[in-house]
């Protein structure tokens, strides 16, 4: 972690377990205050008495993503507590429905797209004009570690279709912005993250995590 991240502000959901609660632990060990969002408080509380004891300021909110207007109030929320966002993760996901595509309902294909789409794109509307204004800010979308392919996930037909979109968002708003706004905006696509060693074989996948920085100019002091 290095010293840009200090007094700096991230908004990690799914913060409660697993990426999300390893993420929001790195970033406080590196003096960044940080929200924690998920569904369930009592492991959020878990969470930030960890980030607590780094010495760092947490502050929890529970939500359900699926929610309209979820998005949004968590963002508002940080921001209210802690000031502008720095840093936006945006782990949240569902592998629901899970199995062969015509047993999937209508309703939960909706939800995967409301979690593992359009949660992140609103998050990224909500906190991208203040990182542009202050030329500073990091967005990652965790997703899957393998990408789109034939038969890659057969059963899984809602969580890779909706994971391709989140990708593809990912990777065309940091062409957009390299071109209209920044000009050191840049794209990262690292090495897969080493999957569970428990829960379903949904939830074993591989996961990584395309990304965009926005840098137009040094830290500065951080204006609230």
């Amino acid at each position: 972690m290095t010293a840009a991240f200090e007094q700096r502000v991230a908004l990690v959901t799914v913060a409660g377990r697993g990426i999300g609660q390893a993420t929001g632990l790195q970033l406080a060990s590196g003096g960044t205050h940080v929200a924690l969002l998920a569904r369930s408080i009592d492991q959020l509380e878990e969470t930030a008495e960890a980030v607590r004891a780094k010495g760092g300021p947490a502050v929890v909110f529970s939500a359900d993503l699926a929610e309209t207007g979820s998005p949004i109030d968590a963002a508002t929320r940080t921001v209210k507590e802690l000031g502008s966002i720095d840093n936006l993760v945006n782990n949240a996901a569902t592998v629901e429905p899970a199995g062969p595509t015509l047993s999937g309902a209508p309703a939960s294909w909706s939800t995967a797209l409301e979690v593992n789409v359009n949660a992140p794109v609103q998050l990224t509307l909500a906190v991208l004009p203040s990182m542009l204004e202050r030329g500073w800010g990091r967005i990652v979308n965790v997703s899957s570690g393998k990408r789109p392919a034939s038969g890659a996930m057969v059963g899984l037909n809602a969580y890779a279709a909706t994971k391709a979109a989140l990708e593809a968002h990912t990777l065309d708003l940091a062409a957009e912005l390299a071109v209209a706004a920044s000009p050191s905006t840049s794209t990262d696509l690292p090495q897969s993250i080493p999957p569970r060693r428990n829960g379903s074989a949904a939830n074993r996948q591989k996961r990584s995590a395309p990304s965009f920085t926005i840098t137009s100019k040094p830290p500065t002091s951080r204006a609230r």
